[in-house]
């Protein structure tokens, strides 16, 4: 289980954190350049890791995007997971999510600037 430098496992996945400020759109070709896509968190505790991983940054843009109470995942992956902040309001424009370092995501215009994290398969080569 071999990741890049600076990067983590967790789950078959090796994580990174692309250090600079993006839109979500930037941040996705951004994640591609490194053979990666935006995070897509399927379960509590990946999302736990996420959280662990991303300290001390407050907020990052995660893999999820949509309008009005359809998401999906950038990476395909199934919507099978979400830790949205209660209440959770919807809104009918295109909006990208991102992660907040109490473990809660909101929903966001997705021109914001956090950070961001990707997910890549394991390198099983080296």
């Amino acid at each position: 289980m071999v990741c890049k430098p600076g990067w983590q496992f967790f789950c078959n996945s090796c994580y990174g954190i692309v250090n600079a400020a993006f839109t979500w759109f930037e941040a996705r070709a951004r994640c591609a350049t490194l053979g990666a896509h935006l995070v897509a968190i399927n379960s509590e505790q990946e999302n736990d890791f996420i959280v662990e991983f991303m300290a001390p940054l407050e907020n990052v843009w995660i893999g999820g995007h949509g309008s009005g109470n359809v998401h999906e995942w950038d990476g395909g992956d199934p919507w099978d997971f979400s830790a949205f902040r209660q209440p959770f309001y919807a809104q009918s424009s295109y909006q990208c999510i991102e992660l907040f370092n109490d473990g809660t995501w909101l929903l966001f215009d997705c021109y914001s600037v956090p950070w961001a994290v990707c997910e890549a398969e394991v390198d099983t080569q080296q």
